[in-house]
C-alpha cells in the first residue's frame, strides 16, 4: 500500500516504476544477480496499473503504479513464488504514513526487505 505523506498529504511522485522478479533466494546476492534483468526491464514498455490493480511478476515485465487519493493499494500475485525481488524508482519508505509499504494479503503482517537499492531516480 502506498500512502500520501506530509502536510498537506501528497505523494512524492504520482507514479512509481517497478519491476518484480522471482528470486532464487532471499539474499542480497540473489538480488544483485537479478540487477541486469531488472535494469533491462526497467522503463521498457511498462504496464500502467491503477489502485486496486493486480501485478503478476515476470521476467521482462515493468509496471508503472499510479497513486491516487491518500492510500493506493495494489495486489502482487505471488502464487508459486518463494522469493520476490522488487526494483523500484523510489524507496518504499517514501510512501509510508501510518502503514508499512509491503503487507501480507490480509494486510496484517509487514513484509520486510532483505536489501534495498533503487534504480532509476531515487529520492531520499
Amino acid at each position: 500500500m502506498a500512502q500520501a505523506v506530509g502536510s498537506p498529504l501528497a505523494y512524492v511522485d504520482p507514479w512509481n516504476t517497478v519491476v518484480f522478479l522471482p528470486a532464487t533466494a532471499a539474499t542480497a546476492a540473489a538480488l544483485e544477480g537479478l540487477k541486469p534483468a531488472a535494469t533491462e526491464s526497467f522503463g521498457a514498455n511498462c504496464t500502467d496499473v491503477s489502485p486496486g490493480g493486480t501485478i503478476t511478476p515476470a521476467l521482462g515485465a515493468c509496471f508503472r503504479l499510479l497513486f491516487t487519493g491518500t492510500d493506493s493499494t495494489f495486489t502482487v500475485g505471488t502464487a508459486g513464488i518463494a522469493n520476490l525481488a522488487i526494483f523500484s524508482a523510489h524507496v518504499p519508505t517514501e510512501f509510508e504514513r501510518n502503514s508499512h509499504y509491503f503487507l501480507s494479503a490480509d494486510r496484517t503482517t509487514d513484509i520486510e526487505t532483505v536489501a534495498e537499492f533503487p534504480i532509476g531516480h531515487a529520492h531520499g
